[in-house]
């Protein structure tokens, strides 16, 4: 085998056999969906563990706009 897990990201339903596969594989590490609405309920139900929803994500992943000449801040302190 050429990979050890498998992220994958999507919502379409039609990857739910993929997730089965991988999963009894033991290839199957994460599913990385848009939002809870969108993500397919034959994926959900194949999924055997969390699935990671972006929108619930939104702060974390958010871009934050800094002035060009000031940097931002290291990952260990805390921002201002």
């Amino acid at each position: 085998m050429k990979y050890e897990q498998v992220v994958l990201v999507t919502g379409d339903g039609d990857f739910a056999c993929l997730v089965t596969f991988l999963q009894n594989k033991g290839r199957f590490d994460t599913l990385i969906s848009p939002n809870y609405r969108k993500a397919s309920v034959l994926l959900r139900k194949a999924v055997s563990g969390d699935i990671v929803f972006l929108e619930e994500m939104k702060n974390r992943l958010a871009l934050v706009d800094t002035p060009r000449n000031e940097k931002a801040p290291a990952r260990d302190q805390p921002r201002t």
